[in-house]
């Protein structure tokens, strides 16, 4: 059988519990994937969730979004997990028929196990990314839910999944401590669109300052993410001082505080990329990610970054003179203490500064992302035509 080539036009079903404009990491991981394999000359489809009014089924980038509508009560717990109408069924059935290849993001979510079912009544190839393992929460119930569909439904998908790429090691360990073959797990790095996400000069840092009332005299430092225990918007909150202004972007982190702590709520990519240009230093304290995008965001911007270590980020080869490395889960003190550290030091700051970008232009370019996704697609429809 002829040898289906990396270049050649393929049909690509994506399925994702969210896509923008809800904000989060999965969803711009998902949208930056679609329109990079477009871009290369795949035909690609999307089918996703629909939770708000402007949230609407379009086609945009060579990319064709097909939304259905779901209710989505359970994010204001802190549970992203949308409830789908019956309608995903026929969608599914419908876009998955057209499909070569589905590729579905993370196995927790009603839509990944509608679209793992459908694919495996079609026999079409599954890719899929898992973007994290087990996250710890305060509720033993939501622990319990986790525990019962990576067991069950999870199982299956990780079982029929012809790859499976993760983000880090943890997660890979995961997988295997699960009964998955290691040999299918692929380890690869998401990208940052280097064209919105870029340093400032200084005159266009003061431009956005005042554009969203930031504080033109002390230094900014910047969290962002959702409000959720896992990402430590807690501890630095607690960090708060007169010394510097905190700016929190991704959430509802409820009335600005005091002149000293910003709340801006959610933002569209184009109005975060500026806020990150505005900052100086970024911090998020996260423990059980993947590896944040928001992380890749900031050292594609040129910020000097403070993060929590986690022992799965070893492929990424961090240390202490690229980004400033607390221990896992730290306090707020801890964290406190990491920003007057950098504060107190210039010099550390420019050459972590500078290394962020360096090492962000070198790793995280998603043409790379999506020709190495390009070559699994390709690989897996040249092993089912062999086997045909």
């Amino acid at each position: 059988m002829p040898t289906i080539e990396p270049t050649k036009s393929k049909r690509i079903l994506i399925v994702t519990h969210y896509y923008p404009p809800h904000t989060g990491g999965i969803e711009y991981v998902a949208q930056n994937q679609a329109k990079q394999l477009a871009a290369l000359g795949d035909i690609v489809t999307v089918v996703t969730s629909r939770v708000s009014a402007d949230e609407v089924s379009h086609t945009e980038n060579g990319v064709r979004l097909v939304r259905v509508r779901a209710f989505n009560g359970f994010e204001k717990w802190g549970i992203p997990f949308p409830i789908f109408s019956p309608r995903l069924i026929t969608v599914l059935f419908r876009t998955v028929k057209a499909a070569q290849v589905v590729h579905i993001h993370d196995a927790f979510y009603l839509s990944s196990w509608c679209a793992a079912i459908i694919a495996r009544i079609y026999r079409r190839p599954i890719v899929l990314t898992q973007h994290i393992d087990l996250v710890p929460h305060a509720s033993r119930l939501v622990k319990i839910i986790q525990q019962l569909v990576y067991g069950t439904v999870g199982a299956v998908i990780f079982r029929h999944s012809a790859t499976i790429i993760v983000l880090n090691e943890r997660v890979k360990r995961f997988l295997v401590d699960q009964g998955v073959d290691g040999s299918k797990i692929i380890l690869a790095f998401n990208g940052v669109d280097s064209q919105l996400f870029r340093p400032a000069a200084p005159e266009e840092k003061k431009i956005i300052r005042d554009k969203y009332q930031l504080s033109k005299t002390k230094k900014i430092i910047l969290f962002v993410g959702r409000v959720v225990h896992k990402k430590g918007f807690d501890k630095v909150l607690a960090a708060a001082s007169e010394q510097y202004q905190l700016v929190f972007v991704g959430g509802d982190f409820g009335p600005n505080r005091s002149l000293n702590v910003r709340c801006l709520g959610k933002l569209p990519q184009s109005q975060l990329a500026e806020i990150y240009q505005a900052a100086d230093i970024f911090v998020l304290p996260a423990h059980s990610e993947g590896f944040p995008l928001t992380i890749q965001e900031a050292m594609a911007s040129g910020l000097p970054v403070i993060m929590a270590d986690d022992d799965g980020y070893a492929a990424y080869e961090l240390d202490q003179n690229l980004v400033y490395l607390l221990q896992q889960r730290p306090s707020s003190e801890q964290v406190r203490e990491a920003i007057q550290s950098l504060l107190n030091d210039d010099a550390r700051c420019q050459s972590m500064a500078s290394q962020s970008l360096q090492y962000a232009r070198q790793h995280f370019v998603w043409q790379r992302v999506a020709d190495q996704l390009d070559q699994i697609y390709a690989g897996l429809l040249h092993a089912q035509h062999e086997v045909v």
